[in-house]
């Protein structure tokens, strides 16, 4: 079954008629490591002392960071899949909110960018990370995250990520930001 934006491409986008006549068609994305370097440094730049490491699966699957504590905070994922893309999506935390009667665990919300790049197509948008997290132990927290996309660059499409991780913050020492 095709999706809303391939099916779109195969009934007469510019992208589908310039692959039917052999042309290139540019993508906005072509510098491809450069924009998801850069897309990382956006969100790694309010960063903070308060810094976690660890792996998410899901989509994307991969490497997963946060920035800080509570709000504001920053939660970052950068992932890879077996076609040869490489994904990232992040989260800038408006509401990390602890639940009534729990030491530990709390839900959290925020506004977002992704961008997949490397697949068939390039894809660029807008997301809303909702996600409960929870402590295992001090330093080791779990969560969950799921996050309703809106694709603006190749075409316009909906879709929905979502990733399950742990993530570390006693693993990597950040000193004297």
């Amino acid at each position: 079954m095709r999706s809303l934006s391939t099916h779109r491409r195969a009934r007469g986008s510019p992208a589908a008629d310039c692959a039917l006549m052999g042309a290139h068609h540019p993508s906005p994305l072509s510098m491809r490591p450069l924009f998801v370097l850069a897309l990382a440094l956006v969100f790694a730049a309010p960063a903070s002392a308060q810094f976690a490491i660890g792996g998410q699966v899901g989509d994307p699957t991969g490497l997963s960071l946060k920035f800080g504590q509570g709000a504001g905070s920053v939660i970052l994922a950068v992932g890879w899949d077996l076609d040869e893309s490489v994904s990232a999506e992040g989260h800038y935390l408006l509401r990390e909110r602890r639940l009534q009667g729990s030491r530990t665990a709390s839900v959290f919300y925020g506004p977002g960018l992704f961008v997949r790049t490397g697949g068939p197509t390039d894809d660029f948008g807008v997301s809303l990370g909702v996600g409960l997290e929870a402590d295992l132990v001090p330093e080791i927290e779990i969560y969950g995250l799921v996050s309703p996309r809106l694709q603006l660059i190749e075409d316009t499409d909906f879709d929905l990520g979502a990733g399950l991780g742990l993530r570390d913050d006693k693993l990597v020492a950040v000193h004297g930001v």
